[in-house]
């Protein structure tokens, strides 16, 4: 198990922006993009948000902090599921609360945190 994990108010707050999937409070880096497309080429990004959300909402979060990104905000490194497939997401809350990077969104490169 990981620590720390995210506070509820980072979670509230970061669900709010993709639970809203709006564009201008989700900025998605392309790798995530592209690496999500190449995975589940008939999904929407809207698929994602809900389940990128879903994880957070998980009682059983594994989630990392992370510390050596470039932007400003709170980061959190974590696996979520889509149609059974075990993911890894990286989301950074931005310092106004208000607005999200997503970092990630592809297949696990190591089995733990």
């Amino acid at each position: 198990m990981s620590a720390p994990v995210p506070s509820q108010a980072w979670i509230k707050a970061v669900c709010d922006c993709l639970i809203s999937a709006d564009r201008k409070r989700i900025v998605l880096r392309q790798r995530a993009s592209l690496d999500w497309s190449a995975l589940f080429p008939d999904a929407f990004l809207s698929d994602l948000y809900l389940a990128l959300a879903k994880a957070l909402k998980s009682t059983d979060l594994d989630a990392k902090r992370v510390d050596d990104m470039k932007e400003p905000g709170e980061t959190y490194g974590f696996f979520f599921y889509y149609r059974s497939q075990k993911l890894f997401g990286k989301i950074c809350l931005q310092p106004d609360g208000k607005m999200i990077i997503v970092y990630s969104a592809h297949r696990p490169l190591r089995p733990s945190l």
